[in-house]
């Protein structure tokens, strides 16, 4: 047996696999996320991260938040719609991936603020006691993809994978108001920017939670959309894209792109700070 203290060469033979209780880890991982003010940013950050990586410019960039509340018959529900979509090959090779280094990792893609593709996962998988997908429509091919509550951190098709997995579509517009539907919404009433770009595209992926945990009848809409708007996710993102909220059968905002709150300067310092710095300064050999 060779002294490990002595020899300059330590002889080591590692296990085949690391071991790791995948649910626990997960929990672990989603640990920062146990809250809709902490997860909702989450899937704004992520549609407006499917715009850089199409480097759109923000007209071309359109998200849509959708809030319905629930009734003893039906759950609440919270939506996050954006006008790009997804192929099976990003489903299978990057959404269903937890703690991915390279999830985010696009050559040319200005702007993406994704790291390991987790927060949006955790949202959907923690804060949501009914189920939680995405709808995603893409070249003519659409999928329905996610988890159900008490099924744990594997995710699958809607309502199987033959009939849920890119499956293919004669008319986008009809499978939007498929998605749509279940928010009382069409896609006549969305706003004008959003009807132009779904034209242009021609897809869309929607991300659903069913059941919003705490909030099961009436959600908090107000009190979300003015948290998100403060969150340090979606400063960039709100700037980048034109985000859109929708609740109670209108837009909210009077129909208006959602905005950074306004600063308002403390008085005698409406202009950016200056710092005086005396010539002599200026040399270094002083």
């Amino acid at each position: 047996m060779s002294d490990l203290f002595t020899n300059s060469q330590i002889d080591f033979t590692p296990d085949e696999k690391a071991k790791i209780h995948e649910e626990g880890a997960i929990r672990l991982i989603c640990s920062s996320f146990q809250s809709h003010e902490s997860g909702l940013p989450e899937w704004v950050k992520n549609a407006g991260d499917m715009y850089r990586r199409r480097n759109a410019s923000r007209e071309d960039s359109v998200i849509l938040l959708l809030f319905r509340n629930g009734t003893k018959k039906r759950p609440s529900l919270v939506g996050c719609l954006d006008l790009g979509g997804m192929s099976v090959e990003d489903i299978e090779d990057r959404f269903s991936q937890w703690a991915d280094p390279n999830a985010s990792a696009v050559e040319d893609a200005d702007g993406v603020q994704g790291g390991h593709g987790n927060g949006g996962k955790c949202y959907m998988t923690q804060m949501f006691t009914r189920h939680s997908y995405l709808h995603t429509l893409e070249d003519g091919k659409a999928s329905k993809y996610g988890f159900v509550s008490g099924k744990g951190f594997v995710p699958g098709y809607f309502p199987d994978k033959k009939n849920g997995r890119g499956y293919s579509v004669g008319d986008p517009e009809r499978e939007l108001n498929a998605a749509l539907g279940p928010f009382g919404l069409t896609v006549e009433q969305l706003p004008d920017e959003a009807r132009r770009v779904f034209t242009q595209s021609g897809g869309f992926t929607l991300v659903l939670g069913a059941g919003a945990k705490g909030y099961e009848t009436r959600l908090p809409v107000s009190n979300w959309i003015d948290s998100l708007k403060s969150h340090q996710q979606t400063v960039h993102t709100l700037q980048r894209n034109l985000v859109f909220a929708f609740h109670r059968g209108s837009f909210l905002n009077d129909g208006q792109c959602l905005a950074l709150p306004e600063i308002t300067p403390i008085p005698g310092a409406e202009s950016g700070r200056t710092i005086a710095i005396p010539e002599t300064l200026t040399d270094p050999n002083t």
